[in-house]
């Protein structure tokens, strides 16, 4: 609903997760999530898509995708190799290849026992937030925090150090810096796994916990999509007009 707002001049999405949801759900609306298509039948991994006029629904897999691979140029006999040399450096690649004849692919995956571009495990992601397009998402996160005031999280668990580094120097930038938490978790539930300094950040939604290094009113935790529960599971309902209503009221003058 977001994307297809009319007041939403750009939309941009970062997500931990490695599935496909977000790019299928949002596939009408021309969802931009740094793959560029090339004539040859590649996606291949370009930020610059990014930075396109039209590219006003953007989706930032932080931590990589299941369906980006490290690809290079098919290795033929060197009687067959035809051009310049240096195209086969260029012709390497990241993200998704599906050749256009199945008999005759143009590329093959640089290493058949590397497995997708993701990243999972405890502490090799901050070592690998520093490299290749890790670094440029990483880049992409820090651009957009400094262009906006208020932060929804939606689903995360405050357990990435990294990206919990960014949101508090983010916080800390501005007393105008406000983070919406959309989560049905308890307070006391949600701060038990969050990780690092955000946990003093966020201490404040727990009224209980004197730990708190933030005045009341910069960080809200919204549980239970203002409580009203759809009929056939009991789960919240949390939607776009509920979100925009809340975001407006937080950077209110008033």
């Amino acid at each position: 609903d977001a994307s297809r707002d009319p007041e939403v001049l750009e939309m941009n999405l970062f997500t931990l997760n490695h599935d496909t949801l977000l790019e299928r759900a949002l596939a009408q609306d021309s969802v931009v999530v740094g793959l560029k298509v090339s004539p040859d039948g590649s996606l291949r991994w370009d930020p610059a898509v990014f930075d396109a006029p039209e590219a006003r629904v953007k989706v930032f897999k932080m931590h990589g995708s299941i369906n980006w691979h490290r690809w290079r140029r098919r290795v033929v006999p060197a009687a067959q190799m035809a051009g310049n040399r240096s195209e086969v450096h260029y012709s390497q690649f990241i993200g998704d290849y599906s050749a256009l004849d199945q008999n005759s692919p143009l590329f093959e995956l640089a290493d058949s026992s590397e497995g997708p571009m993701l990243l999972a495990g405890t502490f090799n992601k901050m070592l690998d937030y520093s490299k290749g397009i890790f670094l440029e998402l990483q880049h992409r996160f820090l651009t957009a925090l400094q262009h906006t005031n208020t932060l929804v999280i939606c689903g995360y668990g405050f357990g990435d150090k990294g990206i919990n580094t960014r949101i508090v120097e983010w916080r800390h930038q501005s007393p105008q810096n406000q983070l919406l938490l959309i989560d049905p978790a308890k307070p006391v539930d949600l701060l038990k796994g969050a990780r690092g300094a955000i946990k003093r950040e966020i201490a404040g939604i727990d009224a209980q916990n004197e730990g708190s290094t933030l005045p009341a009113g910069l960080v809200h935790h919204w549980p239970n999509g203002l409580q009203e529960m759809q009929p056939s599971n009991g789960m919240p309902i949390v939607t776009w007009e509920r979100i925009r209503a809340v975001i407006r009221n937080l950077n209110s003058p008033d």
